[in-house]
């Protein structure tokens, strides 16, 4: 079977509709739809021109991009996305959850288990704990052991000082956020943000989204993100031992993009 037929009865299964789009030099793209959200699948037989796929996916409203190595390595991380679109998640609010810090090790294993990129260092780690007391708002095969359960994690750079329109400013990468699978934490963007503020006292956390993935970042918009800059495509070889992606600088596969985006925060008083 073929992924994407995989990919397609999943998605049929919680009310998204199959759908395929022609696309200049490609042919027909295979796709999902469900309202005015839709998907196109590609994978390590489109190689294709990086300016008429990018023309073609602007002037279609810039749909969701799934890699086959995604669907196949990251399928559950797929899942819950598509599961969030159609009302379908756990909803858990921020506002039950503590936030504290985590160890490289669970930092690592929640990452590789649930973020559709994987692992990325970041020397700041922290993490939304849901106390045992609410095992009743999760299902069970989600919570296997006796103690708070983490929902959310969050990697942030070390910080460094740049130079900014309003001047030199204490700048901090917002590297990774994830969740676990199904599981929407409402106000978790923000709760993760407003601590490590408070802690670090930025002047400043930027991020970049990849524009195929969760291209227009809304949530990042709505905690008061601007999106400052649109970066090339990235160019990736298929590894056929790995069965994925890798980054290569003369590789013939291309992402739609990076988005950078950045939030200033007010100066600190002096009173």
């Amino acid at each position: 079977m073929h992924w994407w037929e995989d990919w397609h009865r999943y998605g049929e299964s919680i009310g998204w509709e199959t759908a395929s789009f022609e696309v200049p030099s490609l042919g027909f793209l295979p796709g999902l739809v469900y309202k005015d959200y839709f998907m196109v699948g590609l994978d390590e037989e489109m190689a294709f021109d990086p300016h008429i796929f990018h023309v073609w996916w602007e002037r279609m409203g810039k749909p969701w991009v799934i890699w086959s190595d995604q669907w196949e390595q990251s399928t559950r991380v797929v899942q819950s996305k598509m599961r969030h679109i159609v009302g379908e998640s756990i909803r858990i609010p921020g506002r039950l959850c503590s936030w504290q810090g985590i160890s490289p090790e669970e930092y690592r294993s929640f990452l590789v288990q649930n973020h559709v990129f994987g692992f990325a260092r970041a020397p700041h780690r922290y993490g939304l704990y849901l106390p045992e007391f609410y095992r009743r708002l999760v299902p069970g095969d989600l919570w296997p052991k006796k103690g708070p359960l983490l929902v959310s994690v969050s990697g942030f750079s070390a910080g460094a000082w740049w130079e900014r329109p309003t001047g030199r400013s204490f700048s901090m990468e917002w590297i990774r956020f994830a969740s676990l699978p199904f599981i929407h934490v409402v106000g978790g963007w923000q709760k993760m943000l407003h601590h490590t503020a408070l802690v670090h006292q930025p002047g400043d956390i930027m991020s970049y989204s990849d524009r195929g993935w969760q291209g227009g970042q809304p949530g990042l918009a709505g905690l008061g993100f601007q999106c400052e800059e649109i970066l090339p495509y990235l160019r990736f070889r298929w590894d056929t031992g790995r069965g994925r992606r890798v980054l290569d600088e003369n590789g013939n596969y291309f992402n739609v993009g990076t988005e950078k985006w950045i939030k200033y925060f007010p100066p600190l008083s002096s009173f």
